[in-house]
């Protein structure tokens, strides 16, 4: 309740502001390892810099304005990243109910971000090809990570939902596509268990503005 009050509140903060070219979520962890400490992650995705920018000097200008949205998370750490998308959200994809799956990833000698998106950007495609309805992006640390963090970028894949996921898992499994990312990822990176999240949604841009 208390998380559904201050979404309620920074909205009407977003909207006075005239904000744009922001989209806002609560993730709840649902499979993860007993390392996780938070119970509700927020993630904020904004369309471009010039849109954070503004973003940025409303919060400055009021800094207590999204005080309660920031306890109603529990917010231990801020982090800033680079989204780089590599299939994009079809429409539905990403609603109240979706599900976000979180991978880090380590990108083996020699090997850079360029080659990352190469293999994700193929993934994406064999997936497509296949029927599953995802959406897939990189996001590559920018600030505020642990200085113990040992990892290169977070593959991150959104579901329409728990079904969608778990008929992801099985099309994925039929028709050999876990042999198809083996040979796309082994070479470039090497990935850990993913922790899978359940969405609420704060706030969203329309479809199309979501780049």
């Amino acid at each position: 309740a208390a998380v559904e009050r201050a979404s309620v509140a920074f909205n009407k903060w977003a909207d006075a502001h005239k904000l744009t070219g922001l989209s806002s979520y609560m993730l709840t962890p649902v499979y993860h390892s007993d390392e996780l400490k938070a119970d509700v992650i927020g993630m904020d995705i904004w369309d471009s810099g010039a849109a954070m920018g503004k973003g940025s000097a409303a919060i400055a200008g009021d800094p207590k304005s999204t005080e309660a949205y920031d306890r109603a998370l529990t917010r231990g750490a801020r982090q800033l990243f680079v989204l780089i998308g590599v299939k994009p959200p079809s429409e539905g994809v990403l609603k109240n109910g979706s599900t976000f799956q979180f991978t880090n990833c380590t990108l083996k000698a020699n090997r850079n971000v360029g080659d990352a998106i190469r293999v994700a950007t193929a993934w994406g495609k064999a997936t497509q090809d296949a029927g599953i309805t995802d959406a897939q992006a990189l996001l590559i640390p920018a600030a505020g990570e642990s200085s113990d963090a040992h990892y290169s970028f977070k593959w991150i894949t959104a579901e329409p939902s728990f079904q969608a996921l778990y008929s992801s898992i099985d099309t994925v499994l039929s028709k050999g596509l876990v042999q198809t990312r083996g040979n796309l990822v082994g070479d470039v990176m090497s990935c850990d268990s993913q922790r899978i999240y359940a969405t609420t949604i704060v706030r969203q841009e329309p479809a199309d503005g979501q780049n």
